[in-house]
C-alpha cells in the first residue's frame, strides 16, 4: 500500500550501514575487553558476565572487576581495546514509504 502523506525515510540508510559499523566495533572491543578481564581475574572468558559497569565470574557477584580497570590494564599491556570498521552492505532496499 502507498502512503498517502509522506516526506521519505530520512537516514534510514545512515542508521543501518552506521549501526552495523558499530555494532561490530563494538563486539571487538567487548571481544578484547573479555579476554583481559579473564586474565585479571583469572577465569575464562566463557565463565565472565557483563553488568554494572564491570565484569565478574558468573555465579561470584563478588569477583568483579570494574570496566575502568579493565581500560587501564589493557593500556598498560599494551592492548588496544578500540576498532575500526568498512561496512558495505551486500543489498539495498529503497521503502519510499511503501510496504510489500
Amino acid at each position: 500500500a502507498l502512503v498517502a502523506d509522506s516526506t521519505g525515510s530520512f537516514a534510514s540508510r545512515s542508521t543501518q550501514v552506521g549501526g552495523s559499523a558499530i555494532w561490530r566495533c563494538a563486539e571487538r572491543v567487548r571481544l578484547g575487553a573479555v579476554k583481559v578481564a579473564a586474565d585479571l581475574l583469572e577465569a575464562a572468558p566463557d565463565d565472565l558476565v557483563i553488568a554494572r559497569g564491570g565484569f565478574h565470574v558468573a555465579g561470584v557477584p563478588g569477583s568483579g572487576v570494574a570496566l575502568a580497570e579493565v581500560a587501564a590494564a589493557a593500556a598498560e599491556a599494551g592492548i588496544e581495546l578500540a576498532a575500526e570498521e568498512h561496512y558495505s552492505p551486500g543489498a539495498q532496499t529503497f521503502p519510499y514509504g511503501v510496504h510489500v
